[in-house]
C-alpha cells in the first residue's frame, strides 16, 4: 500500500543518513518532501475515490427511484384496468332465476 511506501522511503532515507549533522539534516528534509508529496497523493486518490462511490450510489439511488416510478405507473394502470373491469361487470344483467 501506499502508506508502506512511506514507511520503507522513510526507512531507507534514515538508514542511508550516516554522515555530519549537514547530511542528516538534508536527508530529514527530502524524507519530508517525499511524505508530504506521497500524503498528498494519497488525499487525491481518497478525493477520487469518495467521488467514484458518491457518484455511483447516486446512480443506484436514481435507477432505484425510476424503478419505483415504472411500479407505480403499473399500479395506477392496474387500478385504472380493474375499476373499467368491474364497472362493466356492474352493467351485465343478472338472471335471479340461476340462484
Amino acid at each position: 500500500s501506499s502508506f508502506n511506501q512511506i514507511e520503507r522511503k522513510s526507512q531507507a532515507t534514515f538508514n542511508s543518513s550516516a554522515g555530519s549533522a549537514d547530511e542528516m539534516r538534508q536527508k530529514i528534509e527530502q524524507l519530508k518532501e517525499y511524505q508530504d508529496k506521497s500524503l498528498s497523493e494519497l488525499d487525491s486518490l481518497r478525493t477520487t475515490v469518495e467521488e467514484k462511490v458518491r457518484y455511483e450510489m447516486n446512480g443506484d439511488i436514481e435507477r432505484q427511484m425510476k424503478e419505483v416510478e415504472r411500479f407505480n405507473r403499473a399500479m395506477n394502470d392496474y387500478i385504472t384496468n380493474l375499476e373499467a373491469i368491474l364497472n362493466e361487470m356492474i352493467k351485465i344483467p343478472v338472471d335471479r332465476s340461476m340462484t
